[in-house]
């Protein structure tokens, strides 16, 4: 009851303050106090799961109203559709179009949630091994990781993430170990001055059996059920650990550069 109350008061002031302050403010004001909603206009069925499936991953909530006429100025919505997005662009607070419905176009909708339009600073950290763990962390949340079993798809995917997801500084961190130092030069190679590449000494970056780091724990709530089942995933967290530690910058030589012209 408590909370049906509190709602109804909300929504009143809502209604009020467009009143008196017009669409747009509202929409603004929304968004800054965190009352704005994602919501889902998706056709195709394979780009709709993977969009929602790339949500729940990220642990973002999110909605697929029944009509246009269920869609109002709280909702941030996603559409692949054209024609959908001009049509909506009056209602919603925002409407983010794209046919393809790729990563670049998902974070843009994510972080006008947070009433941003890019993260400070994205990290992304590199475990090389037998796979490659891959983590990327912004503004210190954990909104990536995956293992990749070959060099070249590694490169492939770091350069993805780094020209994909928003942020004013970007940087990644890349264990000395294995292949490391390969993969760090073939990184900085085809990024340029996208990015920050740097190698990393991964002493102490694998954890033991009896060691446990609540900050990284804490990095995983709400993105893998079961602390216990997420420490035996031993790669992630050393991955976690190389991406906020500090190592030594990557550049690619001026006479590698001349070969490349």
């Amino acid at each position: 009851m408590v909370k049906l109350v509190l709602f109804i008061k909300i929504h009143l002031f809502i209604e009020f303050l467009r009143y008196i302050r017009g669409s747009t403010s509202i929409c603004l004001w929304c968004r800054g106090i965190g009352l704005a909603r994602l919501a889902l206009v998706i056709y195709d069925p394979k780009k709709y799961i993977y969009v929602s499936n790339y949500l729940k991953a990220r642990g973002i909530v999110f909605r697929v109203p029944d009509t246009i006429d269920d869609v109002d100025d709280r909702d941030i919505v996603l559409t692949d559709d054209e024609s959908l997005a001009r049509e909506l662009e009056n209602r919603a607070s925002l409407v983010f179009y794209d046919k393809a419905m790729g990563r670049d176009i998902i974070e843009k909708a994510i972080l006008a949630l947070k009433n941003k339009e890019q993260y400070n600073l994205l990290t992304i950290g590199v475990d090389p091994g037998d796979k490659y763990t891959v983590v990327a962390i912004a503004d210190g949340e954990l909104i990536e990781w995956k293992h990749i079993p070959s060099l070249d798809n590694t490169v492939e995917y770091l350069v993805n993430i780094v020209e994909q997801i928003p942020s004013r500084k970007k940087e990644v961190k890349i264990g000395l170990g294995g292949n490391g130092p390969v993969l760090a030069y073939k990184v900085k190679k085809a990024l340029g001055d996208k990015a920050v590449v740097e190698l990393i000494d991964e002493e102490k970056s694998t954890p033991g059996t009896l060691w446990r780091n609540p900050f990284i724990e804490r990095l995983f709530l709400h993105r893998i059920s079961g602390l216990n089942q997420v420490y035996k995933k031993k790669d992630i967290y050393a991955a976690i650990i190389i991406a906020f530690k500090n190592g030594f910058p990557v550049e690619v030589s001026v006479e590698d550069r001349d070969a490349e012209e």
